[in-house]
């Protein structure tokens, strides 16, 4: 199931793959991340789940701090 919306927040959007490089995990793992609420997504209705950069820069830090 999926919830599909485009949401002006995320107009300049990455993709997960981007995302998850960025975070130096899985796209996998991102994509459980999101779903339970530790990052914010939207879903296209080409089912693309994309992230919001500010976001994944946020999650960056506290990732960063608990190492």
């Amino acid at each position: 199931r999926y919830a599909v919306c485009v949401a002006e927040d995320f107009m300049e959007s990455l993709i997960a793959g981007i995302a998850a490089s960025r975070l130096g995990i899985s796209t996998r793992t991102l994509g459980r991340w999101a779903k339970k609420g530790a990052i914010r997504s939207v879903v296209t209705t080409g089912r693309w789940r994309l992230y919001d950069p500010r976001d994944v820069e946020r999650l960056k830090r506290a990732l960063a701090k608990r190492s």
